[in-house]
């Protein structure tokens, strides 16, 4: 989450080798709602943690909350700017709404604009 405050500049693609080639875990900054319970359905920030094994997010600056599984593989159907209703919060210069969908309901999660290709993939891997 520095990169952003900071505007240094990450390669997207080394991140998602990291991931899918080398197995290592990620730590992606976002907001997150859905109307999956027990996940908040009001945009709250956290961490989402991710491998090749599980994505687990949790609230907080640095995700002490609890840990809340979101299930794979997930719909991703768009990304997005923030600015509708409940997204004053989210600043549409750094982050994008990432829009999924499984048969239990949505999830949106708005991460870093660097982030959007690793979250994405990785939510629609099983």
């Amino acid at each position: 989450m520095l990169d952003v405050f900071f505007g240094r500049k990450r390669d997207p693609a080394d991140d998602i080798d990291a991931v899918f080639t080398r197995g290592e875990g990620r730590a992606v900054s976002c907001f997150l709602r859905s109307n999956v319970a027990p996940l908040p359905d009001k945009f709250r920030y956290g961490v989402l943690r991710i491998d090749t094994q599980k994505v687990v997010w949790s609230s907080g600056v640095k995700g002490n909350g609890d840990a809340l599984g979101l299930q794979t593989p997930l719909d991703v159907g768009r990304v997005r700017k923030p600015g509708g209703p409940g997204e004053a919060q989210i600043k549409g210069d750094l982050f994008s709404i990432i829009e999924a969908a499984s048969s239990a309901g949505v999830i949106e999660l708005a991460v870093p604009n660097d982030s959007v290709q690793l979250v994405s993939r990785r939510l629609q891997a099983t």
